[in-house]
């Protein structure tokens, strides 16, 4: 939603490098503030259940990889 204000003129966005790069490419976005960074943030997959299908543990993995970290199988505490 961030990037389809910004594209509308809405305002600054603080949107990830990864997520306008095209826009960037296109002249359609500028960075204003090109050597700043957000600040890491942490991603948390759940599940509905104990049972996990073995794509959601893959997807996890997959997550994992990519952004550097580990996955840890394991119920959530939502609605205990």
């Amino acid at each position: 939603m961030a990037r389809e204000l910004t594209l509308l003129g809405a305002g600054v966005g603080a949107i990830d490098h990864l997520i306008v790069r095209r826009d960037v490419a296109q002249g359609r976005l500028v960075p204003v503030v090109p050597d700043w960074e957000l600040a890491a943030a942490p991603v948390q997959l759940f599940t509905v259940s104990r049972f996990t299908p073995a794509r959601v543990r893959l997807f996890g993995d997959l997550l994992a990889a990519r952004i550097g970290g580990t996955a840890v199988a394991g119920p959530s505490s939502r609605g205990r």
